[in-house]
């Protein structure tokens, strides 16, 4: 069509948009084409707390033509979709706090990313504190073809990791029910030398 020959280039800018739940500052809304890809980009932030953004890439112009002769589907299209979300506080996105063992146990996270490229696992990064001790989070399994394909699961090939100063926890496995927490097959590796101050275990250790 005309559009996918059309090359695009259009940003948005507002200081500050109000009337929802919480008022938004820095707005950027953006549209940038050419003959083979569409990206749209946004990035707000909640004054003091969150800044989120998120960019998406799709195919246009000669490279969606290949793709599909005919018109295709949202599904289709957003299973070719480039994507990268990121969420990042000054402080905590998130704070939960209970206990383990009989100790508290407080978990906060500051920043989340998720990446999903076509034919490519969907990549989920973190930065959290346990106990105010800095970890790394990462969760990887399906593509985003096949999650739109069964959003409620089954899922496979998911692979977690967490680590932060004396201490690595590895898992792999596959969830059946995952959005009810049910039906997980996973095996894990916990090991380090002392995990002292986030869970009561003192000196090194190795589960699995």
């Amino acid at each position: 069509g005309i559009l996918a020959a059309v090359d695009l280039d259009v940003e948005l800018r507002l200081q500050r948009l109000q009337g929802l739940e919480k008022s938004l500052a820095g707005v950027v809304l953006g549209v940038h084409a050419d003959h083979r890809r569409l990206k749209l980009t946004s990035s707000a932030a909640v004054p003091e707390e969150t800044r989120v953004k998120v960019n998406t890439a799709l195919p246009w112009g000669d490279r969606l033509r290949q793709l599909f002769p005919v018109s295709p589907s949202l599904k289709q299209l957003l299973q070719q979709a480039e994507l990268d979300i990121r969420a990042q506080a000054p402080e905590t996105i998130h704070r939960y706090s209970t206990a383990l063992l009989g100790r508290p146990l407080e978990v906060s996270l500051s920043s989340i990313a998720v990446a999903a490229r076509p034919d490519a696992a969907v990549e989920i990064t973190a930065k959290a504190a346990i106990n105010n001790k800095p970890v790394s989070l990462k969760l990887s399994g399906e593509t985003l073809a096949a999650l739109l394909e069964r959003p409620a699961g089954p899922w496979h090939d998911l692979v977690f990791e967490a680590w932060g100063d004396g201490f690595h926890l590895g898992a792999a496995g596959s969830a059946e029910r995952p959005l009810e927490a049910e039906g997980l097959d996973v095996s894990y590796a916990l090991s380090g030398a002392d995990l002292h101050d986030l869970w009561p275990i003192s000196g090194a250790y190795s589960f699995s």
